[in-house]
């Protein structure tokens, strides 16, 4: 660009020298024709200086040696749903999935099959869950449906309830074994929940809809024989948790949630008190957040005033003033009594699940609760999908989903 331009400007200086000459010759012819009017001798012109050419213009600089290809830049390859090279069909729907000391994957269905998905390496692939066993399905014998689900990490134990009142137990490797209940459970389990270890070999069983004991909370498996707690709750009792031998929590569509005393059998005080606005569907501890703090999910219908949803409320439930911090997620569809929120093993991701098949996660490890609570989660959409039951976190890298 610059010999250009010093090229342009020769050019000028000799286009404007060529202008001066012009200009002189011209004024010579003038006074020549005025002599010649009034008979004068005609003055003679200096002679014109000769005209010069343009200078050449600079030969064009040598063209830069060629470079070297660039190399294709490597696109960091992010795992996700999509990346799992096979799907596992569970046999029934899925009532629950929880991940076992080993980082295996535990599957319960409603037809009473209990799936362990191992997990590997697979070459460069991430970390996908391979079927290892499926115990057989006890509902196909006599057309019973299992309601609910609870796995015991110690000793690796499935807790099964059943829409005829039967509660088992099965092992790992498919061994059952049945529970003993009262007769007020007998027509139908609705929720189940472990004791907190398993030194504390007992269940919380709440009763289904519709029977004697639907709206019943009891303690199964003790050696003084079930404990029936006090019976608050007037509609389905769906979330069941013992955080401690001492901390028992029931939730229900009534909107209650229920603090008792386990050991006593008594009842503490309540959580949450009765509103038609939400419906509690899954309480479950989260020890990785805290000692004493716990996840509750709840369905919020939409109405003319606001817009529905799920709500999650980390709860501690040491505290006068339990809540932590509590999630919003609306959703405009329909709303699945199945969706439940989890915390990865690490505390550092809050996922929630939904009937549209889209997971929402909320990321702890920059922010506390409270603030995270406050943001938009990070959305991922899974397909055409009937719906996202859980959705748990493993090695922030890769979501697990139950559906």
């Amino acid at each position: 660009a610059t010999q250009k331009l010093e090229q342009a400007r020769r050019y000028l200086d000799a286009e404007r020298t060529h202008r001066v000459q012009a200009e002189r010759e011209l004024e010579t012819a003038r006074s020549r024709l005025q002599a010649r009017e009034r008979g004068a001798p005609t003055p003679t012109a200096p002679a014109p200086a000769p005209r010069q050419a343009p200078p050449p213009p600079p030969p064009p600089p040598p063209p830069p040696p060629p470079s070297p290809p660039a190399e294709p830049k490597q696109k960091k390859r992010r795992a996700s749903v999509a990346d799992a090279p096979e799907v596992v069909k569970a046999d029934g729907k899925i009532r629950g999935c929880w991940l076992d000391g080993a980082g295996d994957l535990v599957v319960a269905t409603n037809r009473g099959a209990v799936g362990v998905l191992q997990r590997r390496r697979d070459g460069a692939r991430t970390d996908v869950f391979k079927p290892f066993f499926l115990s057989s399905a006890r509902g196909s014998d006599d057309g019973s449906r299992c309601e609910c689900a609870d796995f015991r990490k110690c000793d690796e134990t499935v807790l099964l309830g059943y829409d005829n009142g039967v509660l088992e137990k099965v092992k790992g490797r498919g061994s059952r074994s049945a529970v003993p209940l009262g007769g007020r459970l007998a027509e139908g389990i609705a929720s189940v929940a472990w004791g907190p270890s398993a030194a504390d070999d007992w269940v919380v069983a709440a009763g289904a809809a519709g029977g004697r004991g639907a709206h019943d909370v009891v303690i199964v498996g003790r050696s003084s024989g079930p404990t029936n707690l006090p019976r608050v709750h007037t509609s389905r009792i769906a979330a069941l948790c013992a955080v401690d031998s001492n901390c028992l929590i029931s939730g229900g569509f009534d909107g209650r949630l229920q603090l008792y005393d386990g050991a006593s059998g008594r009842l503490t005080r309540a959580l949450s008190g009765t509103t038609s606005r939400q419906k509690w569907n899954d309480v479950c501890a989260a020890p990785s957040l805290g000692g004493n703090l716990i996840l509750a999910t709840a369905l919020v219908p939409d109405s003319a005033d606001d817009t529905g949803g799920y709500r999650v409320d980390v709860l501690d439930v040491r505290k006068a003033q339990p809540t932590v911090a509590s999630f919003f997620a609306a959703e405009a569809g329909g709303l699945s009594a199945n969706v439940a929120a989890r915390c990865s093993a690490d505390g550092t991701w809050v996922t929630l699940g939904s009937h549209a098949g889209v997971v929402r996660l909320w990321d702890l490890r920059r922010q506390g609760m409270a603030d995270a609570a406050k943001t938009s989660p990070m959305t991922v959409a899974v397909g055409s999908v009937k719906g996202v039951a859980h959705a748990t976190v493993v090695d922030s890298s890769a979501v697990v989903l139950a559906v």
